[in-house]
């Protein structure tokens, strides 16, 4: 692989089964700052917490014991139940909540230490210190479970490939596919992409790799159709990093044609975008430009599933591209799919869809 020297030159890079020459600009890299919750940014509030918690649970059973005098005619009635699920509380889940959040506090501060020894130099991850590099690929997302009882849940997952020599990472040698997805309170998020896992005697912290990707349909014509009332067809053709959409639409019962951007079973609520539709019957066109960072973007994430309050991607994503009005990005589109939808009423959809891979970007235009 041919690195990025200065100043306007071609370069080549392949990446499995794709090849991109671009003249431009070389491209950076960023670090973003992920905002994680208050208690594990500050520890102390734990503790806090703990004995609030406590002080009011021991007063509960100091009342309710002055008004169920514990005779055995009450340990045989239901007043028991209350008292013994209190206990249960006071002296199980509330120490195991306790752990569980002191375990990611730790885990950020590592995370916080380890990092006050990278850089970002250009193109390139510069490591200080005596640690262990390892390349490969993390999963990790947040969302909120539940139905009748809703909970945030988060995950971290790094599969390690290979071990790196030296403290200096070209970070084009660890780019590579990946699906990145966030809407816009960040109260959920996806991303699978390459990754490093740096480790030393400070801390650990991974560090997901999101690079300018723009992405390609494996086909480039899409039709649907529904008792030969109701038709849409769509062509899609490059444009250097945009797609010219030319669209005919012939309408009877249904409601509206549209192009989405899906990524299909994901965790997650937040799964497509639209790029295009059509109300009205007829020929269209629109030029559609995916979403795609302008640099190299690192995400540092602790070794468990620690929730972010913030992960700066959405931010980031959105400066921009300010007149975003879909209430989620989505960038990289490893595994995505561009859908054309026939929305019918009181019927089911007609949809027509085709893979998306990923293209890897090196130099702007």
């Amino acid at each position: 692989m041919q690195k990025a020297g200065n100043g306007d030159e071609a370069y080549n890079y392949c990446h499995e089964e794709f090849i991109v020459q671009i003249r431009g600009v070389r491209i950076m890299a960023k670090m973003l700052k992920p905002v994680p919750l208050t208690v594990i940014r500050d520890p102390r509030r734990i503790y806090l917490g703990t004995a609030v918690l406590y002080a009011m649970a021991i007063t509960i059973f100091v009342v309710i014991l002055l008004n169920t005098p514990l005779t055995i005619e009450t340990l045989r009635s239901g007043d028991a139940g209350a008292i013994i699920v209190g206990l249960i509380l006071v002296f199980g889940l509330i120490p195991m909540l306790i752990a569980d959040t002191t375990r990611k506090a730790r885990a950020y501060q590592r995370l916080l230490r380890i990092l006050e020894n990278i850089t970002v130099e250009d193109d390139t991850l510069v490591v200080k210190g005596d640690v262990v590099i390892e390349a490969g690929r993390v999963l990790t997302y947040k969302y909120v479970g539940g139905y009748r009882y809703r909970n945030v849940r988060a995950k971290v997952v790094f599969h390690g490939e290979k071990t790196l020599e030296g403290n200096r990472i070209y970070l084009w040698d660890v780019a590579g596919p990946y699906v990145a997805v966030v809407n816009f309170s960040e109260s959920e998020y996806y991303v699978d992409s390459p990754a490093l896992r740096v480790r030393g005697e400070d801390g650990e912290a991974i560090i997901a790799v999101l690079s300018p990707a723009i992405p390609v349909p494996k086909d480039t014509t899409l039709s649907v159709s529904r008792d030969e009332e109701d038709y849409g067809y769509v062509t899609i053709s490059r444009e250097n990093n945009s797609y010219r959409i030319s669209a005919r639409y012939v309408k009877s019962s249904s409601k509206e044609l549209r192009l989405t951007v899906q990524v299909k079973g994901l965790p997650i609520v937040s799964d497509e975008y639209v790029v295009f539709r059509m109300r009205e019957g007829g020929v269209g066109s629109e030029t559609w430009q995916p979403y795609i960072l302008d640099e190299i973007v690192l995400l540092p994430l602790p070794t468990v599933g620690l929730v972010y309050d913030s992960t700066g991607l959405y931010s980031h994503i959105k400066e921009k591209y300010p007149e975003n009005e879909e209430r989620i990005f989505i960038v990289g589109y490893e595994g995505a799919n561009l859908k054309l939808v026939l929305d019918v009423p009181l019927w089911k959809d007609v949809m027509s869809e085709t893979e998306l891979s990923c293209q890897i970007i090196r130099q702007k235009y």
